[in-house]
């Protein structure tokens, strides 16, 4: 760590520093047992084997008419320039219905921007989280703080009438087993640290419990689990967003369940899309499997009264997959779609030899080079039976959707961006944070609002 100067600034290193590294000998050697990922995308003939023409794929066809996308934005402000170290965070997530009827009445390449703004509808949820060195006024401690906002803005956030804390008791509702009646849920452990004891039995439900063995205040928001890496003394970007991928993935599953109670038919004529992949990290990705069951049931159901199967999919614009289908996108033509099956993905992406993602996606790659010559990275959920996992064997047949998803893509591509989507486009606009100019508004915020004896959570009125 350097030192700071008295005039401002840091002292600088010498500009022959890095010499001793360069010259190591254990430096050369370690380098030399490796080879740049380059190498990986030599074999052609491995991925000609796997092309696919996805209008050839015998699967029902289907007439979308919107699409859902959602994408969040996390911004961690320091509150006080002379105590760097105090900070607060800030987020954003954005969900937009677009009218795909409306871009199909075009003409041309391009998309009238009158047009694009009436067929568009978008609703932005709002939140902040403490971060370090910042203490409650009523000394709470901060890692409680933390979990009870957590809980709070799960609580208070709505979609369609429906809290997430709602939805995600939904979803807890398909673990299997479920220790919890439907309508709770259960946490491993007791979140106190003093604490820990077993409490998996324990019922949480919306208003709450408390641990059997200390009494501590369980909440639902704690089966997130977002309070583990929390610290009081250091930068909590990570945390944050932890929240922020459930409360993306619970705010879609909200509007989908909203539709199939209110008009079934009309499931089979959405598209949920997610920025990044179909995928929990971390603490929060226990909560995948449930999830995707729930996907699933909700797919058998418009099955079994003859309707039409919701679209789901995520779309990656970085990470070692979207670098790779980028490195072979030359190798795959217009309208085909890649299928990625375990064989490959551990010989030449992951170089793993466990299936990739049991644990964290409820996805499965594909890569789909668009007839536009676009290169979409995709993770799919696998709707076609309840129970199958995206990590399991691969069979086109648990993936229904597919035909319906890449002739998607083919209608809502855009050049504005590289190999990028007009619905999470705009969400991305409605979600992000200006750096600079959003640094000195929330700052400033944050300054304004600070100290102003605001009571505790429960207390608060809502907003939706």
């Amino acid at each position: 760590m350097p030192y700071s100067k008295p005039a401002g600034g840091f002292e600088h290193a010498s500009p022959l520093g890095h010499v001793p590294t360069v010259q190591h000998a254990l430096v050369q050697e370690m380098l030399g047992r490796y080879r740049k990922p380059a190498s990986r995308v030599e074999d052609t003939d491995a991925i000609k084997q796997r092309l696919v023409n996805p209008r050839a794929i015998d699967q029902d066809g289907a007439d979308v008419k919107w699409a859902v996308a959602t994408d969040s934005s996390p911004f961690e402000a320091e509150v006080d320039p002379a105590f760097p170290s105090t900070r607060i965070l800030f987020m954003q997530l954005a969900a937009v219905i677009v009218d795909l009827t409306k871009f199909r009445q075009r003409s041309g390449p391009f998309v009238d921007p009158s047009a694009q703004k009436d067929a568009q509808r978008a609703s932005v949820l709002a939140g902040a989280l403490p971060s370090s060195n910042l203490v409650r006024v009523d000394d709470t401690s901060p890692v409680r703080a933390f979990r009870e906002e957590v809980d709070a803005l799960l609580r208070r956030s709505e979609v369609e009438g429906r809290s997430l804390a709602a939805v995600l008791l939904e979803v807890e509702a398909e673990r299997d087993p479920r220790p919890v009646p439907p309508g709770y849920l259960s946490i491993a452990s007791c979140p106190d640290a003093e604490c820990r004891d077993d409490i998996s039995r324990t019922a949480i439900g919306i208003g709450g419990a408390a641990c059997p063995h200390c009494g501590e205040p369980l909440m639902v928001g704690d089966a997130l689990r977002a309070h583990e890496t929390f610290t009081e003394h250091g930068s909590n970007q990570e945390a944050c967003s932890r929240v922020l991928s459930v409360a993306e993935r619970l705010t879609s599953l909200a509007l989908l369940i909203h539709l199939r109670e209110r008009r079934p038919s009309a499931v089979g004529e959405m598209a949920f899309i997610t920025d990044g992949p179909l995928a929990l990290f971390g603490e929060v990705a226990p909560i995948k499997r449930p999830l995707l069951r729930k996907l699933q049931l909700i797919a058998a159901e418009q099955r079994e009264r003859g309707l039409g199967v919701p679209i789901v999919f995520g779309l990656e614009k970085s990470g070692f997959f979207a670098e790779h289908g980028e490195a072979i996108a030359e190798h795959i033509p217009d309208g085909m779609l890649m299928r990625l099956d375990d064989d490959y993905v551990e010989r030449y992406i992951t170089f793993r030899g466990s299936p990739h993602g049991k644990d964290t996606y409820y996805g499965r790659h594909f890569f789909y080079r668009a007839l536009s010559g676009q290169l979409h990275t995709l993770t799919v959920p696998p709707l076609g039976r309840v129970g199958i996992q995206a990590h399991e064997t691969l069979d086109l047949a648990d993936y229904p959707t597919l035909r319906n998803t890449c002739e998607l893509l083919d209608g809502i591509g855009t050049r504005m961006y590289a190999n990028a989507t007009i619905p999470v486009t705009l969400a991305h606009q409605y979600a992000a944070y200006p750096l600079s100019a959003a640094g000195r508004v929330l700052k400033l915020h944050a300054e304004e609002h600070l100290d102003k004896g605001a009571q505790a959570p429960e207390e608060v009125a809502t907003t939706t």
